[in-house]
């Protein structure tokens, strides 16, 4: 018992400290000037839609409210970080759209 206990105090721990963990990403494409492009959509929006289905997956399979909010704040904030590359991104096109226009 005092193993599954230590691993799921792990488990809390880890992923807990993993929404603290995105900040800084965010920060950085945020202040990204090149439209974000060395981020890869494909894998932060994977990661996103993992997330939300472990926000599923705690909320119908196992009932477990813990683990529901560290998904949910995993899935938030990863969606932030998606959010915000799409943000840059189309910053981006917006000033070169208007580059070509002029």
């Amino acid at each position: 018992m005092e193993i599954e206990y230590s691993i799921g105090f792990l488990y809390v721990v880890v992923n807990a400290l993993r929404i603290v963990f995105y900040i800084p990403q965010i920060m950085a494409i945020a202040r990204c000037q090149n439209g974000a492009v060395s981020n890869s959509l494909a894998t932060w929006g994977y990661f996103a839609i993992s997330h939300w289905v472990a926000v599923i997956y705690f909320t119908i399979g196992q009932r477990d409210h813990l683990a529901l909010m560290i998904s949910l704040g995993n899935a938030i904030a990863v969606s932030v970080l998606v959010g915000t590359i799409l943000w840059r991104r189309d910053q981006k096109t917006s000033r070169n759209t208007n580059r070509v226009s002029t």
